[in-house]
């Protein structure tokens, strides 16, 4: 993997970590799909001997990130070097039909629904060796950060902590452009790819460097990108979905972190979150950020990301920042 270079000075730009990029293979349903993974580790001279789970952050040493529907690995960009800073273990991964991993034609074995993603959310947990007592699970935004927290909820035994981020916990509408491939006429005249750069950049109050626009909308370039969303969007019902979510809430008993942008586009009403709590268990903690941080949080302000998480993790979390 090359580094990157500095515009300015010429220089390649330090980056911190062991850093791997790759794919893995993992089987749904009888199909074989290719898995896109960003690893990062802590650097050699940074793990004590003798160090183990116990000694970090809230016991974690593995976590592993899940994006939304419409984006890829590279939105954990800046989160990946910050948690290995702290000692762990920290992999953001590609699911199907999304980013460089597989595209399946979704006629056979993969077929884009709630559970195939889970089933491969299950299969790419055992490919990475992630799950048990100290694996912690991040995941956040419309559908697939949804079918996240349901593989959650079905797994408790192998995601130990989780932290979502303006993941709809209730039923609403998609958000444009995805809202179209639920109309059943607007759909059908939907054949090329969607702009999956400005649909993360517009969730949010920033704009994006055109080399990470072009990171988001690369993945979805090619003649069947649009129908990869198309048979996702196909078999997504978000009323559904978001009873599912409710109902595996409620009886979820293992801590988790809801770290909300105040400054959503796409879920404006932040207070239904909190509506949402009242039926849940207080292992459940809710942080809402009042600074200009969107419906993507790890894209628009990966460092509070962060920060809030080890405070969490750490017993320090006190307040809203």
């Amino acid at each position: 993997m090359l580094p990157e270079i500095d515009e300015l000075t010429g220089e390649p730009i330090a980056v911190y970590g062991e850093r791997t990029e790759g794919t893995m293979e993992i089987g749904v349903r009888g199909e074989p799909i290719s898995i896109a993974f960003k690893e990062c580790r802590p650097e050699p001279d940074d793990v004590k001997a003798g160090e183990d789970a116990s000694e970090l952050p809230g016991g974690i040493d593995t976590v592993v990130c899940v994006h939304s529907v419409l984006a890829n690995s590279h939105m954990f960009r800046e989160v990946l070097p910050s948690l290995a800073k702290e000692g762990i273990r920290a992999v953001a991964v590609d699911l199907p039909g999304h980013g460089a991993s597989s595209r399946p034609s979704g006629t056979v074995g993969f077929d884009y629904s709630e559970e195939a993603y889970i089933e491969a959310m299950e299969e790419t947990m055992k490919a990475l060796n992630a799950g048990g007592p100290s694996t912690m699970l991040i995941t956040g935004g419309f559908v697939l950060g949804q079918y996240a927290m349901l593989f959650a909820a079905r797994n408790p035994d192998i995601v130990s902590k989780l932290t979502v981020t303006n993941t709809p916990l209730v039923a609403r509408g998609l958000p444009e452009p995805l809202g179209a491939y639920k109309n059943p006429f607007l759909k059908n005249f939907l054949t090329k790819a969607v702009d999956a750069g400005n649909y993360v950049m517009m969730g949010g109050p920033y704009l994006m460097s055109a080399d990470d626009l072009e990171r988001f909308r690369e993945p979805f370039n090619g003649d069947d990108a649009a129908a990869c969303v198309k048979s996702m969007l196909d078999a997504y019902d978000p009323k559904k979905v978001a009873q599912s979510v409710d109902d595996a809430f409620c009886g979820w008993r293992n801590e988790t972190l809801i770290a909300w942008g105040g400054n959503d586009r796409y879920i404006e009403d932040s207070s239904l979150l909190y509506q949402w709590l009242e039926t849940k268990r207080t292992n459940i903690r809710a942080h809402t950020f009042l600074g200009k941080v969107g419906h993507f949080p790890s894209e628009d302000y990966p460092e509070l990301l962060v920060e809030t998480i080890l405070k969490w993790l750490k017993g320090e979390l006190r307040a809203s920042a």
